[in-house]
């Protein structure tokens, strides 16, 4: 993680930065029931913690927040002492935030918050919004339900008066538990699970965004929380030109989405080309999906992605040929590094089913999650212009370790590590 964002007493907000120099010149160390920040190279203790998260906030930098759309998406932290209330005080007194809460979320758009006099309006088994917040990182997935539904619960504690929000991060079969994961919240899901209420559907077309009653919609700024859908054969160069004319969302997902490029990608789009290359030649189609399982750890990870579907490449075929094994039908691949003119005629297809410890679920979408997931993709290495270096320098990596490892000039490496020296250079 490399930054997170704390929701403080009074309706305020910090952000902590990770600190480069901290993480290479210290770490953690348990030993005996406490977390020691140690000197790397003295092995000396510099201080010790009796928690391990408030060891590891050692290694963050406070920052002042400068404008809390780019900050939406990171994780967040609750101080102790945080309310309801300070909560909408947050939202209240930044306007831009505001303007985005209160064009997207029903709930805050209902009511009066100048004239809770401390309590939330009234639903049932809520607390009163001068209790603490309290998050489950935790909560459950049955096997009587193939649905995955992240509208989040909001009830009082067993003891004591507050909130409590809950995802859905164990997995059951019956009343066993098969595996738990935790779950991080962003600020844009605390934001969700108190006023967003979604009752508006849209749909994608060619020519433009349409609610549930078939009308075109003239600000989808406004249903960014909408659960959303594709038309078929709607293209990415279809999404551009609703994307484009509208501004409000070009300047939110500019923050948002960490997308500063988002004119520039569009003019690339509408450059002819002459032919695709061979890449991009193989691709089907662009999908937007989930993969919810981390491989590697417990975390629970349900943001969107974005990548291209298509053939099976030449070296995937010889490869699975060579073990004997079924050929997958087709094989995934990322398109950042892609010109956005040669992707534009592709359709875009949304993937709802998700896997969880082999059990299918299906979870639905948003319409900022699916534009969220194209633009946050699309500028992965920066701008169009720095995706093309990076391309290149690629491109001249990959001749030099074929050029080193053909049959003529064959190299032996006494490690790993010699050969990586060999095609890195001097880099670490």
């Amino acid at each position: 993680m490399s930054e997170y964002i704390q929701l403080c007493k009074g309706g305020t907000a910090k952000l902590f930065k990770n600190d480069v120099e901290k993480r290479e010149q210290f770490r953690i160390k348990y030993h005996l029931s406490s977390w020691n920040i140690v000197n790397r190279q003295t092995k000396e203790v510099l201080i010790s913690f009796d928690d391990e998260l408030l060891a590891d906030d050692f290694f963050y930098t406070e920052k002042e927040i400068g404008v809390i759309w780019q900050n939406m998406r990171s994780q967040v932290h609750i101080e102790e002492g945080f309310t309801f209330n300070d909560l909408v005080k947050l939202i209240k007194e930044d306007s831009f935030l505001y303007a985005f809460v209160n064009a997207n979320f029903t709930d805050f758009q209902k009511e009066d918050w100048s004239k809770t006099d401390g309590l939330l309006f009234q639903k049932e088994n809520w607390s009163k919004s001068d209790g603490p917040l309290f998050v489950h990182t935790c909560a459950h997935i049955n096997k009587f339900s193939n649905k995955l539904n992240f509208n989040y619960s909001i009830t009082e504690p067993y003891e004591g008066k507050g909130i409590i929000l809950n995802p859905l991060c164990i997995c059951y079969e019956g009343s066993e538990k098969i595996h738990e994961y935790n779950y991080s919240y962003s600020l844009f899901d605390v934001i969700s699970a108190f006023f967003s209420k979604i009752e508006t559907r849209v749909k994608i077309y060619k020519n433009g965004i349409y609610d549930d009653q078939n009308h075109l919609i003239d600000n989808p700024f406004e249903y960014l929380n909408a659960e959303c859908t594709i038309e078929e054969d709607v293209t990415l160069g279809d999404i551009f030109k609703i994307v484009e004319n509208n501004r409000p969302i070009i300047d939110f997902l500019t923050m948002y989405s960490w997308c500063g490029s988002i004119d520039e990608f569009h003019k690339v789009a509408r450059i002819p080309f002459e032919k695709k290359d061979q890449f991009t030649e193989i691709l089907w189609h662009l999908e937007i999906y989930r993969n919810v399982e981390g491989s590697f750890s417990n975390f629970f990870n349900i943001e969107p992605s974005f990548h291209g579907v298509g053939d099976v490449d030449a070296n995937t075929i010889k490869h699975y040929n060579d073990k004997n094994e079924k050929l997958p039908l087709s094989m995934s691949y990322g398109i950042e590094f892609s010109p956005m003119n040669e992707l534009i005629d592709l359709p875009v297809i949304i993937k709802e089913d998700v896997k969880v410890k082999k059990k299918v679920l299906n979870l639905k979408y948003i319409l900022l999650e699916i534009l969220d997931a194209i633009y946050w993709e699309i500028s992965f290495f920066g701008g169009p212009q720095d995706a093309t270096d990076k391309r290149n320098d690629l491109s001249g990596r990959l001749q030099e370790i074929k050029n080193t490892l053909d049959y003529g000039n064959s190299k032996m490496f006494l490690s790993v590590d010699d050969m990586f020296k060999e095609i890195c250079g001097d880099e670490d």
